[in-house]
């Protein structure tokens, strides 16, 4: 803002003027006369009227006691008149003006929102100020240096942040798999991966409920392994091993998808498989036969395995898993009795 080159007026000189009263007796006069009409008082208040101010009282002459009331009594009019004036200004009922604390002066409305503004301007531009020194020093070498290393930083942050994302997925995908893993190799056989005892129980349940729904027949079919243990004792371990996975196969590959195989331990295999009839059941055990009995060659070595099978029947023998089960195991060893006499050569 342009400043103005004209020269200040002086202040007006405190003399004392022709009625012996000085300018800034005449004033302070004013000043009180002013106050006392924004205070709400009327001008018969004036303190010159009162006995101890009278010319009589104070000993001065007539005009300069008169002097000293017109000058109250102008201040009271002048402030009463710019009461009126706000009052018609702003509306009736409102508060025209008030005393400003600071220097006991009376004010206005207008006064009052002027000095709102000045200090909402001074507000502002100290506002601009701090901004126009912040963007000075992003502009500065320090501020981009500084600004480019908030940006590698963040980069580096984004970075790791996808590296941490992309290792959680990875642990995430590796205890799913070695769960999943944990699952299969509690429900598998490690030797034949043929289902284990757990699983037998488990679909047999489910079979036998499906079967009592749909009225139909159910086998359970136990088999043990002739000769298991001559192989062991006469080509090692490892063959004998290689039987049971070989007998394993053979029992997989000869029945039906909905059907189950399991190895429930040693050299014994469990069947459950669904039967139209009962001559199935006939057709089903000489099949598994003939099949294991088929003579291989296992680590050099050529073997004619056999097969001992006893069997139990849902409904006739029973209705309960275990049941089944317990019949089907103990037809076994009656079968492996009658051929105890009478061994196969291996």
């Amino acid at each position: 803002m342009k400043r103005s080159s004209r020269t200040p007026r002086p202040p007006k000189p405190t003399t004392a003027t022709k009625t012996g009263v000085s300018t800034a007796e005449r004033d302070e006069l004013r000043r009180q006369g002013a106050k006392a009409a924004a205070r709400g008082e009327h001008s018969i208040s004036n303190p010159m009227g009162a006995h101890a101010n009278m010319p009589d009282s104070t000993g001065e002459s007539q005009d300069t006691w008169q002097f000293r009331k017109e000058a109250w009594q102008h201040g009271h009019d002048s402030q009463s008149q710019s009461k009126a004036i706000d009052g018609r200004r702003i509306g009736p009922g409102t508060q025209a003006g008030s005393v400003n604390a600071a220097t006991d002066r009376p004010t206005s409305p207008a006064s009052d929102d002027l000095a709102m503004l000045v200090d909402e301007t001074r507000r502002a531009r100290e506002t601009l100020s701090a901004l126009q020194e912040d963007i000075a020093w992003a502009r500065s070498d320090e501020g981009l240096r500084t600004l480019a290393a908030m940006v590698q930083e963040n980069r580096r942050l984004q970075e790791e942040l996808w590296a941490q994302h992309g290792r959680a997925a990875l642990a995430a995908d590796s205890a799913h798999a070695a769960l999943q893993d944990a699952v299969l190799a509690s429900e598998t056989d490690p030797l034949t991966r043929l289902p284990n005892r757990t699983v037998l129980w488990d679909r047999l349940a489910h079979d036998l409920a499906l079967a009592k729904r749909q009225g139909t027949s159910l086998a359970v079919l136990f088999l043990d392994l002739d000769g298991l243990k001559q192989v062991n004792d006469r080509f090692g371990h490892d063959i004998g091993d290689l039987l049971l996975q070989h007998v394993a196969g053979i029992l997989t590959a000869g029945m039906r998808a909905s059907d189950t195989v399991c190895r429930t331990g040693g050299d014994e295999f469990v069947i459950v498989a669904s039967l139209a009839s009962g001559s199935d059941l006939e057709a089903l055990t000489r099949k598994i036969e003939a099949a294991v009995a088929e003579p291989c060659t296992l680590g050099g070595h050529l073997i004619s395995p056999g097969v001992s099978i006893g069997s139990a029947v849902f409904p006739d023998d029973g209705d309960q898993s275990e049941a089944l089960v317990h019949i089907a195991d103990a037809a076994m060893y009656r079968v492996k009795r009658i051929r105890r006499s009478s061994s196969r050569p291996v």
